[in-house]
């Protein structure tokens, strides 16, 4: 049996497994470097600095700084280790990253993390180009450094990344607390998460994009004034249809209170979200690389702001010109005293945008359709609580003291008062609900059909 055959055979097969990691590290270098020049000419408020890259056969290292564009301050300092591909196990690349406050900042960071990386990220990268991570901070409980009598508490955090070949991410991080106290002040929030999706492809539109933000618990505390909410949670999303996208936001809470001089304000739920429609895809990539490449052209900040100033009214007219419609999905507040519910919806016209004067343009192009349904006992106690200053304007003419209890019925009794004048122009009705239709056209605002003009003066 000739043994010539598997000798090259094997010599080859070690040649590869030699050969591979140097390869390897050649290529992932250059795609880092390119990548953070992509980054860098991709948005206009931080940069991307590489300090420092040793490649050897086996691993490599780099050290990078991430700065403000705007005064090259910088915001973190990141050290990187990484092994490579056939000694990464399974994976391309596999490694671990550090996250360190900038060099002149490095006895701040020995104080609150205690020789601990404020942030450590291990990652790998699959054979196809999938990236994924694991992230985790240390907890931190320490007085201020420049006010001692004042103490901040960070609990541990965790999160994780995963980003496909096609440059699709999704991102989430939980913390349990964030505690902040002072003297005359105090701040809590338990249960903390984040999370974020969307795309890294060249056209900043192309894939749905959003961010969600939730909050179990949240107090505060000053002199004289409390305040408590629970399960807040805020998203947005972004969301591509054609040649337009869609923007919505949302807001929800839960149970909540505030206590203040004038009383304590309570709620049972609170739910708001909004959207604005039909806007231009082109417009919008336009506006973005436009105010991308403000920081490219070493102008001036007083130079940047007339130029920002451009492309935000080049992009305004693009927008005005597609008609697009802002929505308010739904509005509503429950709490013990009754509810509010409302919607709207917004839209410009084109032709009459385009047609008038700059100073009355956008008031007689607004189209405008919205209903606000109220309880009357909660319209009562929030008209009483803005008025207020009425209400002790008409106490002191009646000579009576502006004890609590005083100014609680004055303040009624001139809710009551607004309430009629209303009604006498027939815009509430007697019931348990007050209703109200909004219509703008063409410059004129009615409410329940009733001229906004004819209001204002009653």
């Amino acid at each position: 049996m000739n043994a010539k055959p598997l000798v090259l055979a094997g010599i080859l097969v070690l040649g590869t497994a030699a050969l591979a990691p140097w390869a390897v590290g050649h290529y992932v270098e250059r795609e880092i470097r390119a990548g953070i020049d992509r980054f860098n000419r991709g948005q206009n408020a931080a940069s991307v600095v590489v300090d420092s890259y040793h490649r050897s056969w086996l691993r490599s290292e780099l050290v990078t700084r991430v700065t403000l564009k705007d005064d090259d301050a910088d915001l973190v300092r990141v050290t990187t280790r990484m092994k490579h591909a056939p000694y990464a196990g399974l994976d391309f690349v596999a490694g671990e990253s550090q996250v360190h406050l900038p060099e002149a900042s490095a006895a701040t960071e020995q104080y609150y993390f205690g020789g601990q990386a404020p942030v450590s990220v291990a990652f790998s990268v699959s054979p196809g180009g999938a990236v994924y991570g694991a992230m985790q901070s240390p907890a931190v409980d320490k007085p201020i450094v420049k006010a001692p009598k004042s103490r901040i508490e960070l609990a541990a955090s965790r999160g994780s990344f995963a980003m496909n070949s096609d440059g699709v991410y999704r991102f989430e991080w939980s913390m349990s607390k964030i505690a902040f106290t002072a003297p005359q002040m105090a701040i809590a929030l338990d249960g903390i998460a984040l999370s974020a999706f969307g795309g890294l492809a060249a056209d900043d539109f192309a894939v749905p994009s959003g961010f969600d933000a939730s909050v179990q618990l949240y107090k505060a505390s000053t002199a004289g004034h409390a305040s408590a909410l629970s399960k807040v949670s805020l998203s947005s999303s972004l969301t591509p249809k054609g040649d337009t996208i869609r923007i919505a936001l949302g807001l929800r809470a839960g149970p909540g209170s505030l206590v203040a001089a004038g009383g304590t304000q309570a709620w049972d739920s609170f739910e708001f979200r909004c959207s604005l429609s039909d806007i231009p895809k082109a417009a919008a990539a336009k506006y973005s690389a436009d105010m991308n490449s403000i920081f490219d052209t070493g102008a001036t900040q007083a130079q940047r702001t007339l130029l920002a100033m451009g492309a935000l009214s080049e992009f305004t007219a693009a927008l005005a010109s597609a008609e697009p419609t802002f929505a308010v999905d739904k509005l509503e507040l429950q709490a013990p005293g009754g509810n509010v519910a409302a919607t709207l919806r917004l839209r410009l016209d084109k032709s009459r945008w385009l047609s008038q004067t700059a100073g009355w343009g956008l008031t007689n192009a607004l189209m405008l359709d919205g209903k606000v349904s109220v309880s009357r006992a909660l319209a009562l106690e929030l008209a009483g609580a803005g008025m207020r200053d009425q209400a002790l304007a008409a106490l002191k003419a009646e000579d009576r003291e502006p004890s609590p209890e005083n100014v609680k019925s004055a303040s009624r009794r001139v809710a009551e008062a607004s309430l009629a004048q209303l009604a006498s122009l027939g815009l509430v009705k007697d019931g348990e609900t007050l209703d109200f239709e909004l219509v703008a056209r063409n410059g004129a605002f009615t409410v329940n059909g009733v001229s906004a003009n004819r209001i204002a003066l009653r």
